[in-house]
């Protein structure tokens, strides 16, 4: 992972986590933000809500890894949410039509409460 890029977790309930990545998710972190949230869904956490609002650069790869993510959680009956005002991350997502895949939220309490009436 490259200097500057931090991911965080905190845990919610024993089956919901927020995790907040800041700095680059691209081709040199990418997988390392993909095996941080693959290590919390192996530990139960099977609705994972990703803060992007302090991610300044996302490219193919990081997208890529987000799309990954969500259909190991689909796999698990689970789900994963995305938190982002940052209007270069979100037009990001409208150009390339995964507004419609993902569910994005502006904070993390209605990510949260979404998820905790889902079980």
């Amino acid at each position: 992972m490259q200097p500057g890029t931090q991911i965080n977790s905190n845990p919610v309930t024993e089956k919901i986590n927020v995790v907040t990545v800041e700095g680059e998710v691209d081709v040199f972190n990418a997988p390392s933000v993909s095996n941080y949230v693959v290590e919390l869904i192996e530990k139960g956490y099977f609705y994972i809500i990703i803060n992007l609002d302090g991610v300044k650069y996302i490219d193919s790869i990081g997208l890529s890894k987000l799309i990954e993510l969500r259909k190991i959680l689909a796999e698990k009956k689970g789900a994963l949410s995305l938190v982002c005002c940052n209007p270069k991350i979100l037009k990001l997502f409208y150009l390339t039509n995964l507004v419609d895949l993902f569910v994005i939220h502006h904070t993390e309490d209605v990510a949260i409460n979404k998820f905790l009436g889902a079980y």
